[in-house]
């Protein structure tokens, strides 16, 4: 399978949901800044495994959990957390994608 948007092979693995076979793109963190820095996104208004002021970030806890959230007056506003990396990189490329969409 190719990544419509640079024509690469990507990597994909069978996942098995109730009897079903769906294909899951992995994708991790240094994936994640690989398609960022491809799609043009603004390095000011993200921040990939760090807190940052103002930023919409994806980062790691000390517990090693990872987190999506935003980066507000030294707090974590909307904090969500992951089970995976590769689902908070792929809900981090949704909001992304959502808030382009809904802009």
């Amino acid at each position: 399978m190719t990544d419509r948007f640079s024509n690469r092979d990507v990597n994909t693995r069978p996942i098995h949901h109730a009897g079903t076979l769906a294909m899951s793109y992995f994708i991790n963190i240094d994936k994640l800044t690989t398609r960022l820095a491809r799609a043009h996104v603004d390095p000011r208004l993200v921040s990939v495994g760090s807190y940052a002021e103002g930023c919409y970030c994806i980062a790691q806890n000390e517990n090693g959990v990872w987190e999506t959230f935003i980066g507000e007056r030294s707090q974590k506003s909307e904090l969500k957390v992951w089970n995976s990396e590769e689902d908070a990189c792929m809900a981090f490329l949704g909001y992304l994608a959502w808030t382009e969409w809904h802009d």
